[in-house]
């Protein structure tokens, strides 16, 4: 039920299926995947080393890899073209999205299977049109707002169970 509201969602505000987004889907797809291992080989070692040991190795572990992707974009950056908004943003990913959330994430996995976690990933749409709302006055349409309240019944009824 959770799945059909965010495809409802992302339907209602076009998708556009060209050979040229190929590239990007596929990255998506890996990270999907990615963040599926991440989570059930991750709760073990969250069960045995502790939520902020996991949280601070993998975000380690990510920052060595991407380091020089990293590096390299940013020496070719315009930085004197970013925004307060943007910085704001950034700051907004480094706290709370890659600390807070993560180690969220992983005490949840902690106390319970992968499986019924998971279902809140779905919630991402939701919590982003309502802050794109709040934030920077973004239009919440009727569709929008049915395909949110179709996201919370697919959640509520996986958690009830």
């Amino acid at each position: 039920v959770a799945l059909a509201g965010v495809i409802a969602f992302f339907l209602e505000k076009g998708i556009a299926l060209r050979l040229d987004y190929l590239f990007g889907d596929s990255l998506v797809m890996i990270a999907v995947l990615a963040w599926a291992g991440y989570s059930v080989f991750g709760r073990p070692l969250a069960q045995k080393r502790g939520v902020m040991n996991v949280t601070a190795s993998a975000s380690i572990i990510g920052t060595a890899v991407f380091f020089p992707f990293g590096l390299y974009f940013a020496y070719q950056f315009d930085y004197s073209c970013v925004t307060a908004i943007g910085w704001g943003g950034v700051a907004y990913t480094a706290v709370l999205t890659s600390v807070v959330a993560y180690t969220i994430w992983y005490w949840a996995i902690k106390r319970t299977a992968p499986s019924r976690v998971a279902i809140f990933m779905n919630l991402q749409p939701v919590t982003t049109a309502i802050m794109a709302y709040f934030l920077f006055g973004e239009r919440l349409s009727a569709g929008s707002i049915l395909s949110g309240i179709v996201i919370l019944m697919g959640v509520y009824i996986t958690q009830r169970g």
